[in-house]
């Protein structure tokens, strides 16, 4: 790690005192949970550390959200993308990036998907997705579901619904970031005694595009320091330590894309 860099986050952090900063996010586990934990919180608690502060989270709709943040009841948004353009927030550098799958059993023998397009030569899918899912994942994508060729398809934003859908088959193909579906897959086969679905082996399909996400604070010091502790935990192996963490679970079949 160069001495530059340090150097560079003594001087950021020169000016910012220790503090709790409350900041908004989605209840999307693991990257954030209802009750402080998650993922992308201890990644930007890690980032800031050199402050001495910490983050407090608020789960917040996005209305609410932009409220608050005028209001300065947050200071900042945990996980927010660049179409999400909020008056006086700096943005930080992306530190996560959503891996979007198109997911099915294994045992439909199904063809690998080389793009969104080729859900239509599947035989009248009955496709399930997370909430919004058209808004992020491009025309290609919209266009596919929205073919008569596909039989069926939805939007929910209860993730593990969308997930029992899969497994109990009420739904050919479902669509979700790969980490939040594997989280759930485990909540499913724990929590709810579905012990069996941890033995069904399934597919992703990585054909559709990912989703990269940022940090946004009021505070532009705070966005510095944030870039400059994303920088150094890449380069010291930090910032995979703590994704690994969060991410541990049965392994899946995963073509690669073409």
């Amino acid at each position: 790690m160069s001495s530059l860099l340090l150097l560079e986050l003594a001087f950021a952090t020169d000016n910012l005192a220790a503090k709790d900063i409350p900041m908004s996010f989605g209840d999307i586990p693991p990257f954030a949970f209802a009750d402080g934990r998650g993922l992308a919180v201890d990644l930007i608690n890690h980032f800031i550390q050199a402050t001495g502060s910490k983050v407090q989270v608020r789960v917040l709709p996005n209305k609410r959200t932009r409220t608050y943040l005028k209001n300065q009841k947050v200071q900042g948004i945990g996980i927010v993308d660049r179409q999400s353009e909020v008056e006086g927030l700096c943005y930080t550098e992306v530190y996560i990036n959503f891996e979007n799958m198109a997911i099915t059993l294994e045992s439909q023998n199904y063809p690998s998907l080389a793009r969104p397009k080729d859900i239509t030569k599947l035989d009248k899918p009955r496709i399930s997705s997370f909430q919004d899912a058209k808004l992020y994942l491009g025309d290609e994508y919209n266009k596919a579901v929205d073919s008569p060729s596909v039989m069926s398809y939805g939007e929910s934003s209860n993730i593990l619904g969308v997930v029992k859908q899969l497994f109990f088959k009420r739904a050919d193909l479902i669509v979700m970031e790969s980490t939040i579906f594997d989280y759930y897959r485990k909540q499913l086969a724990e929590r709810d005694r579905h012990s069996e679905v941890a033995e069904i082996p399934v597919t992703k399909h990585s054909i559709l595009p990912t989703t990269p996400f940022r940090a946004g604070f009021l505070d532009a010091n705070l966005c510095k320091v944030f870039n400059l502790g994303l920088k150094k935990a890449r380069q010291d192996g930090s910032y995979q330590k703590i994704y690994d963490h969060w991410t541990k679970v049965e392994k899946t079949k995963k073509p690669s894309r073409p």
